[in-house]
């Protein structure tokens, strides 16, 4: 869904507290530990799947976030 709501390619990773891992490597930049977030991220970071939008499902999205707006204001 959020591919398809965003025309984007997502990438699912390993664990959780992705706000505390992204200070932790912060951190690891910040003192030298990794060269740049680069180095950091392909170290620290485990893709399990990628998920590639459908471009067919983009428009029925759009057309629900509309209705939705429409809704609410």
């Amino acid at each position: 869904m959020f591919a398809d709501t965003s025309s984007c390619r997502w990438k699912s990773r390993i664990g959780s507290e992705v706000g505390a891992r992204g200070a932790a490597l912060s951190a690891g930049v910040g003192t030298g530990a990794y060269r740049d977030y680069a180095e950091a991220v392909e170290q620290a970071v485990s893709i399990v799947r990628v998920q590639e939008p459908n471009p067919a499902n983009t428009p029925l999205y759009l057309a629900r976030y509309a209705e939705y707006e429409r809704l609410v204001t």
